[in-house]
């Protein structure tokens, strides 16, 4: 009853015969309103186009950023095993089996270098020897994948065939390893094998954020997540399905919303 009441008032409000004055105050206001509201309707939605754009544009370039300075990691690991590879004096430990020597001089050579990892191997493909530096071994946060005390027969193949070789592999929890396998050869024989190992984890994310102002999340070619920047909820509010993705690069930035 109260509804119908309410819509016979409505109506008697509404009646020229009754109120021309309240008629024509309501529909000057709905005149004046309706164009207001679809002018900042409009303008809204033109912002928030805009921001995505903006956005969209930011993330680009950070990623194209990212990509110049993997690039750039990957070229300074590959000229770095050449350079120690042809090192006679280190060509002469590895070949002489002077581990104690080998361990010191590597050491001093890793402390300032940007691998996080330089491991020999003996011309059978064992390992003889694996070296870290001190900011990894002094930072239990800072994880690496255990070293193979054996190349398989297939990397053997493979650097028989090539100078070098760097290879991306994916580790859960840690990141990415990028290792650089380079022959090292004395005359003509082949004397061993060099490895050196960059991991871009949690740590590289971090510096990454840093510069940037984006969290920063790496997932395999399956869209596994290997590691991020953000806290473990934030992780799972991010985190989607990887048929949700048409296209995804293995090193995808975010921004975190608040």
């Amino acid at each position: 009853m109260n509804v119908f009441k309410l819509i016979q008032q409505l109506l008697e409000f509404f009646d020229p015969k009754k109120s021309l004055k309240n008629t024509l105050t309501v529909w000057f206001t709905l005149f004046a309103l309706v164009p207001l509201l679809v002018v900042v309707g409009y303008s809204a939605y033109l912002f928030n186009q805009r921001m995505n754009e903006e956005l969209v544009k930011r993330l680009a370039a950070f990623e194209q950023g990212i990509d110049l300075e993997l690039n750039d990691v990957e070229e300074k690991l590959r000229l770095g095993g050449f350079r120690h590879a042809n090192d006679y004096y280190l060509i002469n430990l590895i070949r002489g089996q002077k581990k104690t020597v080998l361990e010191s001089v590597t050491q001093s050579l890793i402390e300032n270098y940007i691998t996080d990892r330089i491991s020999y191997f003996n011309a059978k493909g064992k390992l003889i020897l694996s070296v870290l530096p001190k900011r990894i071994v002094n930072n239990p946060e800072v994880l690496l994948p255990e070293e193979v005390p054996q190349l398989s027969k297939e990397m053997l193949t493979q650097l028989a065939e090539q100078r070098q070789l760097v290879t991306k592999t994916a580790h859960t929890n840690i990141g990415f390893a990028l290792d650089c396998f380079t022959n090292i050869r004395l005359g003509g024989k082949l004397i061993g094998f060099i490895k050196e190992t960059i991991v871009l984890g949690r740590s590289y994310a971090l510096s990454t954020k840093e510069r940037t102002g984006l969290d920063i999340g790496i997932l395999d070619i399956n869209y596994k997540l290997l590691g991020s920047t953000l806290l473990p909820e934030q992780e799972q509010k991010f985190y989607y399905p990887a048929r949700q993705y048409e296209k995804i690069s293995s090193l995808t930035c975010f921004q975190t919303l608040t």
